[in-house]
């Protein structure tokens, strides 16, 4: 299972940097969909760098899903892509300010 332990603020443009453990890549075939969610809502965009690394992007839309000094619940997780809506592995909740 996914776990993450820190969420870092990246600048110009806003990104999310998620590091952890056990993420998992897209896969070409389209067997899994990963995914991003602040509060069970999916990122706009991100960009897989490692199983111990994620970036989320799109800097004014990802922002607007961060208002400031609002605790948000962040998770990273795996769906089916014939079956969406039930995931094959999401980690729990990390929690996150900007």
């Amino acid at each position: 299972c996914p776990v993450i332990y820190q969420v870092n603020k990246l600048q110009n443009p806003f990104r999310l940097e998620i590091l952890g453990d056990n993420f998992y890549p897209p896969t070409n075939g389209g067997l899994y969909v990963p995914a991003i969610l602040i509060n069970d809502e999916a990122v706009p965009k991100f960009s897989y760098k490692s199983s111990q690394q994620i970036i989320a992007k799109k800097g004014d839309s990802l922002k607007s899903m961060l208002p400031k000094g609002v605790t948000v619940c962040i998770q990273v997780r795996a769906v089916n892509a014939a079956n969406q809506k039930h995931p094959l592995y999401k980690s729990d909740c990390f929690t996150y300010t900007r």
